[in-house]
């Protein structure tokens, strides 16, 4: 089995997280590619290595000497704890000594070095080769990431490699100049590289035990769910559930690449997310996962900004089950309509006001989910 596993920057936040994980993928053979985000909070309060790049570029530069100076401590500081020395920190800020100037150019260069620490940490930990991230992602001259065409890089910058570590969420485009992706981009990443290697895993480590049913924010205690399609995934990630960028849900489409959603150090199976309905039970016999679903069909609930998802296999054909779901929102005060946005077999989305969000979708919890799982 050949895997490619994806650390988040909350499983990478400080040196300890680095030795958990890279003992992770050296306790499993089938770990063969790492993607990984830059160091992200250690504790609430805390300042995500990315955010701090971020705020580099786009200040005065006495605020900057003084982000950067936080920044390399923070670097240096993992490095040390490591006995890796600090050479790793000073070559990903070697920009730092050039003029400062508000926004400049070269921004996404400068955002995308925590992302690159990372993987040069890993690669020393792990003794993998680095692969940069341009060399994987790639966008057209606009600026727009191409999934096709990142998939063929990644494919002949792979070939021929047993194993490598590989930053996350930058690439470049064809004139060379450094391009990120959005907010959780080394999802997108690490999708790009499943797909490129068919691996017959794609894991995605992060700070949560799975896919929540329903955001924990708005339900006590929601359950994960064993197993989900890409179109369940997919519209549940459109509409708010933060877990896995919906673009490396879209990415994977066609390729029959399984996704695991899991808490990095956690003991937790986590979600396995399938390509269609009619794999889910190969791949629970496969890995050992049961379905999660209530009665009523419903696998999950997302809401974001007035728009409602709510995932089941098939759900798209199941007309009584959509009537129930706008019924029991009427019945709560809440006025909706179905819309086709994020819509598609395993997942239907409905649009309410945004101040009625949040209650709408406690309200689907707890008629639709939980009273069948009580």
């Amino acid at each position: 089995m050949l895997k490619v596993i994806k650390f988040g920057g909350s499983s990478l936040a400080c040196a300890d997280c680095f030795l958990k994980a890279a003992e992770a993928v050296g306790s499993d053979a089938d770990c063969r590619f790492v993607v990984v985000s830059a160091p992200g909070k250690r504790k609430p309060g805390d300042e995500k290595i990315t955010d701090l790049l971020k705020s580099y570029c786009f200040s005065g530069e006495k605020n900057a000497s003084v982000i950067i100076k936080k920044i390399e401590r923070r670097m240096k500081s993992i490095t040390r704890s490591l006995g890796l020395g600090t050479a790793i920190a000073e070559e990903s800020l070697c920009f730092a000594g050039q003029n400062h100037v508000r926004g400049f150019e070269d921004c996404d260069y400068i955002i995308g070095r925590g992302e690159y620490f990372s993987a040069c940490v890993m690669s020393r930990l792990l003794g993998f080769q680095t692969v940069d991230g341009g060399d994987i992602i790639a966008f057209d001259d606009g600026g727009t990431f191409d999934p096709e065409l990142s998939v063929s890089r990644a494919a002949k910058t792979l070939a021929g490699r047993n194993n490598a570590v590989i930053p996350g969420f930058y690439g470049r485009k064809d004139d060379g100049t450094v391009k990120v992706l959005p907010r959780g981009g080394s999802d997108v990443t690490g999708a790009v590289a499943a797909r490129a290697v068919d691996a017959d895993l794609y894991c995605n480590c992060t700070d949560v035990d799975g896919v929540y049913c329903c955001n924990p924010q708005l339900a006590a205690n929601p359950p994960v769910a064993g197993i989900l399609t890409y179109g369940e995934l997919y519209g549940l990630a459109l509409a708010g559930a933060k877990v896995v960028h919906p673009t490396a849900v879209s990415v994977l489409q066609g390729s029959g690449v399984p996704i695991l959603v899991k808490n990095a150090f956690g003991r937790e199976r986590g979600t396995l997310v399938v390509p269609e309905a009619g794999n889910v039970d190969f791949y629970r016999k496969k890995f050992g996962f049961a379905h999660c679903a209530g009665k009523s069909g419903i696998d999950g609930i997302s809401g974001r900004g007035g728009i409602i998802a709510a995932a089941g296999v098939g759900i798209m054909k199941n007309t009584e089950l959509i009537g129930t779901i706008q019924e029991i929102l009427l019945c709560g005060g809440i006025a909706s309509e179905r819309t086709g946005i994020f819509c598609n077999r395993d997942c239907v989305a409905f649009r309410v006001k945004p101040s009625d969000c949040d209650n709408a979708v406690r309200m689907l919890y707890r008629e639709l989910f939980r009273k069948d799982n009580a």
